[in-house]
């Protein structure tokens, strides 16, 4: 049986295992309603898992295709497996881009190729 999943069940996810970095201060409508744009505009990655049905990640992000940054805007993982997914799709589709977000309400820059070895390294490692 296929289990079908909706933007309200992502958004309950979201609240469940959020943090005060991430979706902060967000309610479960604001949520859905980010979650339904990022999906119209193609900028939502989801990981999720099948032995245990449930969600085990989410990337919202916005692209500037002029200055090819990738800008993340909130990620959210319960296990390490999701960030090789969203690694390998930045990889496959925009590897030219440099990735961008706010750390600490502080803009941040990061050596996109070296951020993505690290944290497949980390993956790796915790997978093991």
């Amino acid at each position: 049986m296929i289990k079908q999943h909706t933007i309200e069940m992502l958004a309950d996810w979201i609240l469940k295992h959020r943090n005060s970095e991430v979706f902060v201060g967000d309610t479960k409508e604001s949520i859905a309603l980010g979650i339904q744009e990022d999906v119209k505009n193609c900028c939502l990655l989801y990981a999720f898992d099948d032995n245990i049905m449930d969600f085990i990640g989410v990337l919202s992000y916005k692209l500037d295709k002029e200055s090819k940054i990738f800008f993340i805007r909130n990620i959210l993982i319960t296990k390490h497996t999701s960030l090789v997914y969203f690694i390998n799709y930045f990889r496959m589709y925009y590897s030219d881009y440099r990735i961008t977000g706010n750390r600490d309400n502080q803009y941040v820059q990061y050596n996109s190729f070296r951020l993505c070895n690290l944290l497949m390294k980390q993956s790796i490692k915790e997978q093991e």
